[in-house]
């Protein structure tokens, strides 16, 4: 598991929460993505909308790994700015299963602890049984298998306006190392 340091800690507990959940059905996960900044967010949302040349010069100028043609055609997010997203505020993660050799496996109907049952989606349903974790996999309009998020009963609009979950600003103040955050 990687990035749950920059995680707000609730969001954080739930993350790993959702691993050891995931484990007990032989099912292996890695978090992903968690905070993001703007200039990961733009990147991300130039995927599918821009050349792969121009994603990945902007994937370069965030710091991220640059991807095949493919891959940055492959997939959108709809939030064209960290403001936009609960990544932008650590309020949010993303996971993929690992394999048995512990690479990323994006194969949705792969059954690899062989109970017949899909792993991603058991996955999925497990966030069902972690208090306040939303998992995109649930959402009736474009839903996102890998995405989880505690909103805390705000919106985007009400985080861009300031609005934040109690403890989240003296999380900021304390992180070490410091979190560049909105």
């Amino acid at each position: 598991m990687r990035g749950t340091d920059k995680l707000f800690p609730p969001v954080a507990a739930a993350a790993e929460l959702l691993a050891q959940h995931a484990s007990t059905l032989k099912l292996r996960i890695q978090i992903t993505d968690t905070l993001r900044t703007n200039a990961e967010q733009r990147a991300l949302y130039a995927h599918s909308r821009e050349p792969a040349d121009k994603v990945n010069a902007l994937r370069k100028a965030a710091g991220m790994p640059a991807v095949a043609p493919a891959e940055a055609a492959a997939w959108r997010t709809d939030a064209s700015d960290a403001t936009r997203s609960y990544h932008g505020y650590g309020l949010a993660f993303d996971w993929v299963l690992l394999d048995a050799q512990g690479r990323a496996s994006y194969d949705t109907k792969a059954d690899t602890n062989m109970d017949g049952q899909k792993d991603w989606y058991q996955v999925a349903g497990l966030t069902r049984f972690i208090p306040g974790l939303e998992s995109g996999a649930y959402w009736s309009s474009k839903p996102d298998l890998p995405h989880c998020q505690m909103t805390f009963g705000l919106t985007p609009a009400d985080l861009r306006a300031g609005h934040r979950p109690p403890g989240w600003k003296e999380w900021v103040l304390a992180a070490r190392p410091p979190i560049d955050i909105q």
